[in-house]
């Protein structure tokens, strides 16, 4: 699998786990919330610049939200400097029973992307996706409604990974494990903390041999309560500052 697939993989898994939850009865964040905007919003343009010691990175992402909340399009343009100098586009989109996210390079041709069925309530119940030339993997999602968990299991041997998130009763989520070949113990596990506003503010990320990363956000608000400016830092340093233009309805 390549690196852009399993990042691909990870970001999907990480997004389509929050609306997810709200059809199983949780009390839940919408993708307004967990992308720290707050009010009707309809359109966001967001501007990320990466703080990176060998090359330079630029995203700029455009949101579409519905009014229930929930994006209904988003599309991502990526950029690498010098020495990458690589560009990529990520589209995805919701409708009906389908969502599916597309990678496209420089040359606009498709390198990578997946499907996500729904069932009838709108949340995600199997994501298909290309391993390699021949070969395609899917995952399927699991509820736990009594104990606020959602699963993610793969039917590949070759991948072989879970993600399991638990929520606290307000929908948000608190830890997300990735475990591999049946192993009990994480490989990644990531233990998060909420401002007043909902907002996380702290991210504790420990790997399989117990090294710990300490992530920190720092934000800047407009007069509805979202997110205007956000800077991510590492162990105290800064990895990216994210800036935005916001619409509401």
């Amino acid at each position: 699998m390549s690196i852009l697939t399993m990042k691909l993989l990870l970001l999907t898994i990480i997004s389509l786990c929050f609306f997810s939850v709200k059809a199983q009865n949780f009390r839940l964040i919408t993708d307004v919330q967990q992308h720290q905007l707050n009010g009707k919003v309809k359109n966001v343009k967001e501007i990320i610049e990466y703080e990176a010691p060998f090359f330079s990175a630029i995203d700029t992402v455009f949101y579409s939200f519905g009014k229930d909340g929930f994006i209904t399009k988003s599309e991502t343009r990526t950029l690498q400097g010098e020495p990458i100098n690589e560009a990529f586009k990520t589209i995805f989109e919701r409708q009906g029973a389908v969502a599916t996210t597309i990678v496209y390079n420089q040359e606009g041709k498709e390198i990578d992307g997946n499907v996500v069925k729904l069932n009838k309530k709108g949340f995600p119940i199997e994501m298909e996706m290309q391993l390699n030339d021949t070969e395609k993997v899917k995952f399927y999602y699991h509820y736990d409604p009594k104990d606020y968990k959602t699963t993610l299991v793969a039917d590949n041997k070759t991948i072989n990974i879970k993600q399991v998130i638990t929520y606290n009763k307000e929908g948000f989520p608190m830890i997300k494990e990735i475990f591999k070949d049946d192993d009990p113990l994480p490989i990644t596990k990531n233990v998060y903390t909420y401002n007043s506003r909902g907002f996380a503010t702290t991210v504790l990320s420990q790997n399989a041999d117990k090294k710990e990363t300490k992530i920190t956000y720092e934000y800047q608000y407009d007069t509805h309560g979202s997110a205007i400016e956000i800077k991510k830092y590492e162990n105290g340093k800064l990895k990216s500052t994210a800036k935005r233009i916001i619409e509401y309805y």
